[in-house]
């Protein structure tokens, strides 16, 4: 299972103390052009398929945690999709389709250092991709974990409970890179952690306790929060309005 990246907040403590910054990845910074001209994107999606199950109890001995593989859900074609239709609706749509991976080895390119936003070589082999599709960006959309307030809810989706209060989580950002220049034009907001929510899930010791109608909820749970999540980013990111939302 591969690590997500940390916040920027995290990145930009660790490059004031000497690290290696964005811009000195990338040479000069972000690109002052932005998201201006930007008319087709290429879409490549990391927020994995595991799902992660946190029940914390009152002491450290009580806590229950476990991952689960659930490569059926298809969450990164999810994204994608989702990505190209809120675009395709909104006050200025754009085109949006899948980056082509298929000539890539993903499970190496994702082990290097930095991946995928903060690796200069990946992210130049996805660009040199997007730009053979005749795409203007290339959007990451990826895993992110908010440092220093929720050590529980790790990058990607899942379900966390505390107490009475819990919910169902996502933790990821968007970052946009214009394939003219190969800079980066603009980033989302962290993802900020669930605390609290209406959402109402079955605790369960394990996931072979689950039933499959109970498992396919999750699911539709997971997803639900991904779209929300996802046209909240958009909107930031300038690329979408109400118009997308479903």
């Amino acid at each position: 299972m591969t690590t997500p990246h940390t916040s920027r907040l995290v990145l930009l403590a660790l490059s004031l103390l000497g690290s290696m910054s964005y811009a000195g990845l990338f040479g000069s910074g972000d690109d002052p052009k932005g998201i201006g001209g930007i008319q087709k994107i290429a879409v490549v999606s990391r927020l994995g398929d595991t799902f992660h199950a946190r029940w914390i109890g009152v002491t450290v001995f009580n806590n229950k945690v476990f991952d689960v593989p659930v490569p059926e859900w298809k969450t990164d074609p999810f994204v994608q999709q989702t990505v190209k239709d809120d675009l395709s609706v909104a006050t200025r749509p754009r085109v949006a389709e899948p980056l082509d991976t298929s000539g890539m080895d993903l499970a190496t390119l994702y082990t290097k250092s930095g991946a995928i936003t903060f690796s200069k070589e990946v992210v130049g082999v996805m660009l040199d991709q997007a730009r053979k599709q005749g795409a203007d960006a290339l959007m990451v959309v990826e895993m992110a974990t908010w440092g220093g307030i929720s050590q529980w809810q790790t990058g990607g989706f899942g379900a966390y409970q505390r107490g009475f209060n819990g919910c169902i989580y996502t933790s990821f950002m968007i970052t946009i890179f214009r394939t003219d220049s190969g800079k980066r034009a603009k980033d989302s907001d962290e993802p900020r952690p669930c605390l609290k929510s209406l959402d109402k899930f079955p605790v369960k010791e394990n996931w072979e306790q689950y039933t499959p109608e109970e498992k396919a909820t999750l699911e539709s749970q997971v997803k639900d929060k991904i779209r929300e999540r996802l046209i909240i980013q958009l909107q930031d990111l300038g690329l979408a309005d109400s118009s997308g939302q479903k």
